[in-house]
């Protein structure tokens, strides 16, 4: 009875809050106001007359380009007088969509870049317009200000004076900062196209951008061109995103350590734009920039050196591509005369194919790119040859999605109990690996037990994102994890990823051939009393650790192919159970190696090259068999 009546107690707490939070949000005599940006709010919040509200969809401190449209979100709109959009992330996009389908109500659309007088630029490298931050240039604040009491005025005229008396107080404000600006004749790199706006007024030329656009990944050329901007002082300063800014410190956005480090290595001046992530109004944005930018004029030369210098590096880059040539050529044949991939020539092309590119890139970029692409190399190798040996092919190519949920609440767990998300990750991921493995070491059919467990981690997966994207602000890390990017790893990682290696390649060697055995004749394994849940227990916990760890690395995508396609190339074109380990091993790593150097060439992401040399060679080795 007593729980009856505390369930009871509890459905009625709940359709209270459902209630209150369903109706609460815009109730007001005023006049009403939704903005998608959270910082908008502090811009529209001193312009308002007494009962007026504004409100920001997104939470505070979440990446709006990653947020997507709640129900209650539709309700709040559709209860709204004004909506202001900056009308450039994909839910801007939808509730323009619903706008113009007449679902809004009667809501005023203000689209901030479509304001008549607003001066948009053109993304450096892109070619089209910049709509990132279009009120970070001061002239264009006062523009969007106006426009908003234009449209205030109209729907609420008895508070005229006040909109009036309120936009000209903050207009003088915002034309003080303008008169204390310098003039400057400077050019930068920004990190992000937001950088654009906030310094351009200053006369900063952003002359390149290190992350051309949301989601798009730094590639191998980007890091090239920004430090032959630098070497030869084409640039005079860099243009970095701070997402919080305290008395002690200033936490930056992805991609800003770099910046940092070439203008510490060559001298150049530093700005920090506070993101719009951060909790304050545009104006106080602007008189931080404005501080800093007055210490920057007296300090960094208004002079830009051009030089040019035409070096042998490009030739050395370029010759990657007609070497990976004659390894492939090599290896056509090889297995066409001889039936298997690794021979002396072979073996010799393909070693020093990968010391050539390993050489190249730590010469040319970063030698931490090299080991980490060693380290996933030959994880992937030895664990892509357990897979074959075993037969696991759909419960490895359904790993892939442990790793995916374990990463993304590894970022919600880490934001909420701290410690870092390589612990909790793996943690997560080794648990739901032993899920799938408990059930196949009782018996269940291999394939049944994948497809529940696809089926589980699939759905919390989608949970997950979504969770993820609407509540915590460090929702671009979804991206990463989804794609993969190494480029911005750091020593730390590195040291972690040897060590990670190192705990997936040992335990594979030595249980090897066991699992071979296991792989051939299960039964009899288990009739002859070997250790089988020894050997389950090391297959899943490698295959735990490799997708887990790794999905940073090479991205969620990529994976399913680092996974499953070395050790079915080894299949395809080997004799016997330790040529298969070698030629997985070698295959894996020398792409790894060559891929990382052919993306370096033709400036592609290096993940998605070494997928599509893996692909070729197994199509290469299906296509020859066959004749």
């Amino acid at each position: 009875m007593t729980l009856l009546k505390a369930m009871k107690a509890i459905m009625m707490l709940l359709i209270a809050v459902f209630i209150v939070s369903s109706q609460t949000v815009l109730a007001s005599n005023g006049v009403r106001i939704v903005v998608t940006f959270d910082y908008l709010k502090y811009d529209i919040e001193p312009l308002l007359c007494p009962n007026d509200v504004v409100y920001s969809l997104v939470p505070s401190g979440v990446d709006p380009h990653d947020y997507e449209l709640r129900p209650n979100d539709i309700k709040i709109l559709k209860s709204s007088d004004i909506i202001i959009s900056t009308a450039h992330t994909p839910f801007e996009i939808k509730i323009r969509e619903l706008y113009l389908r007449g679902e809004l109500g009667n809501a005023t659309l203000i689209e901030i870049p479509y304001i008549s007088g607003m001066k948009i630029y053109m993304n450096p490298l892109l070619n089209k317009p910049n709509l990132h931050a279009v009120t970070y240039d001061p002239n264009n604040l006062i523009t969007f200000i106006k426009s908003v009491v234009s449209v205030l005025i109209k729907l609420r005229p008895e508070c005229k004076r006040i909109y009036v008396t309120n936009m000209e107080k903050i207009v003088n404000k915002i034309e003080n900062i303008i008169s204390q600006a310098p003039r400057l004749e400077l050019r930068g790199i920004g990190l992000s196209p937001l950088t654009q706006y906030a310094v351009s007024w200053l006369g900063i030329n952003v002359t390149y951008l290190l992350i051309k656009e949301h989601g798009v990944p730094i590639l191998p050329q980007d890091l090239k061109i920004i430090e032959e901007l630098a070497r030869s002082r084409k640039v005079n300063v860099v243009v970095v995103v701070a997402l919080s800014v305290t008395k002690s410190s200033i936490e930056l956005a992805y991609g800003s350590d770099i910046l940092l480090d070439l203008a510490r290595k060559y001298s150049l001046g530093v700005i920090y734009v506070p993101s719009p992530l951060m909790p304050n109004s545009t104006m106080s944005k602007l008189i931080f920039i404005l501080n800093q930018v007055k210490s920057v004029a007296v300090n960094v030369s208004r002079g830009v050196k051009e030089t040019s210098k035409v070096g042998i590096s490009e030739v050395i880059k370029f010759s990657i591509f007609p070497l990976a040539l004659i390894i492939f050529g090599a290896l056509a044949y090889v297995f066409r005369m001889h039936g298997k991939l690794l021979s002396r020539v072979t073996l010799t092309l393909l070693v020093g194919g990968a010391l050539y590119s390993s050489i190249v890139i730590s010469v040319l970029y970063d030698v931490k790119w090299v080991l980490v692409f060693v380290c996933a190399g030959v994880s992937y190798g030895v664990l892509s040859s357990l897979v074959a040996a075993r037969r696991l092919y759909f419960l490895a190519g359904a790993s892939p999605h442990a790793a995916l949920l374990a990463a993304i609440l590894s970022i919600a767990l880490t934001s909420i109990a701290g410690i870092n998300t390589y612990f909790w990750a793996l943690l997560l991921g080794i648990a739901l690996l032993y899920i799938a493995g408990f059930m196949i070491y009782r018996g269940l059919d291999a394939d049944i037990a994948t497809s529940v467990f696809i089926s589980l981690t699939s759905a919390l997966s989608v949970i997950a994102i979504y969770f993820i994207l609407t509540n915590f602000r460090y929702s671009a890390d979804v991206l990463s994890i989804i794609v993969g990017n190494p480029l911005l790893i750091s020593w730390p990682d590195v040291v972690f990823l040897i060590a990670l290696t190192l705990a997936i390649t040992l335990p594979t060697l030595l249980t090897y051939y066991e699992n071979v055995y296991l792989g051939i004749d299960r039964e009899d394994a288990i009739t002859s009393g070997s250790r089988l849940w020894l050997y389950d227990l090391i297959t899943f916990t490698v295959l735990a650790l490799a997708t887990v760890g790794i999905i940073k690395v090479v991205g969620f995508v990529l994976e399913h192919v680092l996974i499953l396609l070395p050790g079915s190339i080894a299949i395809a074109s080997s004799r016997n159970s330790k040529e298969a380990l070698l030629t997985s091993l070698i295959t894996s790593l020398s792409m790894a190696l060559l891929g990382l150097g052919l993306a370096s060439t033709f400036n592609i992401a290096p993940s998605g090259m070494i997928g599509l040399l893996l692909l070729i060679i197994y199509v290469m080795t299906l296509v020859l068999k066959s004749k």
